[in-house]
């Protein structure tokens, strides 16, 4: 026994050596997959779900990674194309790699940061490829040896013989088509009526910002015979050929209406064809593409239908976007409940619930025709349960409208939705009714249609809006430069992030947003602590002020600007005694947007690039003129210094700089004084300059040798510092003055200063 135990603990630790001598393994995973990636998608964005690629013989490949990373430790470093190891007669796709830094001995942050990347591969013939994939994961916490781990992963990709053939009886980018005004119930036939005007509806999305509607169009019937048959619908599309800009995959929701002429009571096709244009020359079609859909114009109108219902849906009319609401930390959000019915209803019940978890129901209220009806309601677990009721008659009414109105029927339930304390907020939160059931003024059930649709009914509220826009926790200068690259198509877009980019709330998306996120910004923010990237080209420059004829003005340089994305520049300088009067953007600043205010006592100014990369060999310098005017009553004097610098540098990273430059005088202006003039004698113009040590009234005039005013050149209130004038030998009256001697004199306050010029008239 003694025996068996004894080799039984010599084979144990046998093996417990083996353990601890075996070299470090990469963790075990699908072959066919690479870590922390969601996204691999060889090709431009098919136009529609379920669309194959089309990827075009000879055409550049659009290719995007993404996914997401564990926490806040992994950060995205490069992607890289190696050459193939592949020799045969025709091209092969390169190696695509993926460089991944990992400071795990750093303290980890719990978010989930994204990362994405896109790259163009060369374009290939006709034919079926292999892409293989790396992905290079390594450590960072020795920066001597570093360690690294290698995935491997694979995707095949199908190049066309030809991408002249559309698709046959299908619609790329539209997802619905209806054609007359909406259907009480999903059982009910549609109620085409002859000879009205008939309502349509075709709605659908883009892929990505490469893709925009440019509009529907109505265009003759080709077919001529004994009836009038429906008209032509085309929808356009423009596709980016010319712009420049990479691709996003953030879908874009597109819808429009139209009337059909009224028609005679028959079966009819409705021709539609989806035209694809340039962008920059919507005459120049790429491509069209076909369909048709079948309606019925009833021969009368005059029978109601039976069996009366009610559908429930949601109010998208004061939406951003594919998000009804949008709704921030210690924020709420409102969303309105509609109500088509057949038949006035007194009450109402049903139960809300939303998904995932994250915020709550705190307040439901009756709204529109519903206004003033009773409610009750309770929260539970994922959402609410409630009934309405009225004391007196049915006020949810069926919607009137004619032939030319597309019937919605207004909110009759709002909605208000809170973030739960303490919990993560989401993206996006799913809102649906279920267990509905109304009731008529004589207390008779009146139950909701069945609609038999894969078309989700929902709500959906998104976060927002928020201007942390790579959403890592910071309110930073990166953030603007992320937003930048977004809006102007020059970087890719989060998803669900351009909800939360609305920050001024006009229900648009464009630079004022990310003026008014930068505001917030240059307000403070939250500073990024982490360790930046070292620029030592990087630094600010304040010049030499000097007094000018409207006020103060102070140069201020920033070297090596094209290695900035977003700056903030904190200036201390006495603003009690001086007022801004402008910052001007000079040498450099083509590419550039500027904003300043005021923030404690301090001058931030922002700085947000809007230009493509520039080259890194020679370097770029912005110049900026900093302009200052005494405040009333003030005297001159006090420093400028830069008090705080953030920087982001193109890429989105921290940029660090070693020293901050040491604060400049500001200098008091020159003693009251006339200038000479210069040239003098002259014959067509002389000039010279009057210098004020304080805002006052001056007179300023010619006078003849008999003290006789010939012309008056300016007479008013001046500011401080240097004034330039010009007297070109004229009275007052515009005629020309006599060859001679003649003063140029200027009263200020008491003092009186005068300068001797000669005038020679000339042929």
């Amino acid at each position: 026994m003694r025996h068996a135990l004894r080799i039984a603990l010599i084979t144990l630790a046998l093996v417990l050596i083996g353990l601890a001598l075996t070299p470090k393994a990469t963790p075990a995973q699908d072959p066919g997959t690479l870590p922390y990636t969601s996204v691999i998608r060889i090709g431009p964005p098919p136009p529609c779900d379920g669309c194959p690629p089309r990827i075009c013989p000879g055409e550049p490949i659009p290719l995007r990674i993404a996914g997401w990373f564990p926490n806040g430790c992994f950060r995205f470093r490069s992607l890289e194309l190696l050459p193939s190891p592949i020799v045969g007669p025709g091209p092969e796709p390169p190696i695509v790699r993926v460089r991944v830094d990992r400071h795990d001995c750093d303290v980890c942050t719990l978010n989930v940061p994204p990362w994405s990347a896109d790259t163009i591969l060369a374009g290939l013939p006709p034919g079926t490829y292999g892409l293989t994939l790396q992905m290079v994961v390594t450590s960072l916490c020795d920066s001597l040896a570093p360690d690294s781990t290698i995935y491997y992963a694979s995707r095949s990709f199908t190049v066309k013989d030809s991408c002249l053939v559309p698709p046959g009886g299908t619609l790329p980018f539209v997802t619905r088509v209806v054609i007359g005004p909406p259907r009480p119930c999903a059982d009910c036939a549609p109620r085409i009526c002859p000879d009205v005007s008939i309502p349509l509806v075709i709605s659908g999305t883009t892929p990505s910002n490469c893709y925009q509607f440019r509009g529907l169009q109505l265009l003759p019937s080709r077919f001529v015979g004994p009836r009038q048959e429906p008209p032509i619908v085309r929808v356009v599309v423009a596709q980016n050929d010319c712009m420049g800009w990479p691709c996003d995959n953030v879908t874009r929701p597109w819808a429009a209406e139209a009337l059909l002429p009224g028609l005679p009571s028959g079966g009819y096709e409705l021709p539609i064809e989806l035209a694809v244009v340039s962008w920059c020359d919507s005459g120049k079609v790429d491509t069209t593409y076909y369909a048709s859909r079948s309606f019925t114009v009833k021969d009368s109108c005059l029978v109601p239908p039976t069996a009366p219902c009610f559908i429930a849906d949601w109010d998208h009319q004061g939406g951003f976007g594919a998000c009804d609401a949008t709704v921030a930390p210690g924020g709420q959000a409102k969303v309105g409940m509609t109500i088509a019915t057949q038949i006035p209803l007194a009450g109402l019940q049903g139960r809300l619930s939303f998904s995932p978890p994250g915020l709550r129901i705190s307040q439901l209220v009756p709204m529109g025709q519903a206004e003033g009806m009773h409610i009750a309601w309770e929260p539970v677990e994922d959402g609410a349960e409630f009934m309405m009721f009225a004391e007196q008659g049915a006020p949810i009414t069926p919607v009137r409208c004619d032939s030319n109105q597309r019937c919605i029927p207004p909110p009759a339930l709002g909605v208000v939705l809170e973030p739960v304390e303490g919990a993560l907020l989401p993206r996006v939160t799913h809102l649906s009714v279920h267990d509905l059931l109304g009731s008529d003024s004589l207390g008779s059930a009146v139950p909701a249609c069945r609609i038999m649709t894969l078309v989700v009914v929902e709500s959906r509220i998104c976060a927002g809006p928020s201007c942390d826009f790579n959403l890592d926790g910071s309110l930073d200068v990166r953030d603007l430069v992320s937003m930048v690259r977004c809006v102007l198509g020059n970087g890719p877009c989060p998803d669900t992030s351009l909800a939360g980019l609305d920050c001024n709330g006009d229900g648009r998306l464009g630079v004022d947003d990310v003026l008014c996120c930068a505001r917030d910004i240059l307000h403070g923010g939250e500073r990024d602590t982490s360790r930046g990237r070292p620029e030592p080209d990087v630094a600010v420059v304040i010049g030499e002020p000097a007094w000018e004829s409207n006020g103060l003005r102070v140069p201020i340089q920033v070297l090596a600007a094209d290695r900035i994305g977003a700056a903030r520049l904190a200036l201390a300088l006495p603003l009690d005694r001086y007022e801004v009067t402008g910052v001007e953007t000079g040498t450099g600043a083509g590419q550039w947007l500027e904003l300043h205010e005021a923030v404690d006592g301090r001058l931030v100014l922002g700085l947000i690039g809007l230009g493509p990369d520039l080259p890194a060999e020679e370097p770029m310098t912005l110049d900026l003129t900093l302009r200052l005017a005494l405040k009333p009553g003030q005297s001159a004097g006090g420093d400028v210094g830069l008090a705080d610098l953030q920087l982001s540098g193109r890429d989105g990273v921290t940029l660090e700089v070693t020293t901050l430059p040491a604060p400049v005088p500001l200098p008091t202006p020159a003693a009251l004084m006339l200038s000479a003039a210069r040239p003098n004698p002259f014959t067509h113009e002389t000039s010279f300059a009057l210098n004020l040590d304080r805002a006052t009234d001056v007179d300023l005039a010619v006078h003849d040798l008999g003290g006789r005013r010939v012309a008056t050149l300016y007479r008013g209130a001046l500011g401080v510092g240097p004034h330039e004038f010009t007297w070109r030998g004229a009275r007052s009256d515009g005629s020309p003055a006599a060859s001679g001697i003649y003063f140029l004199q200027a009263r200020v306050g008491g003092a009186r200063l005068a300068r001797k010029v000669i005038f020679l008239r000339g042929n």
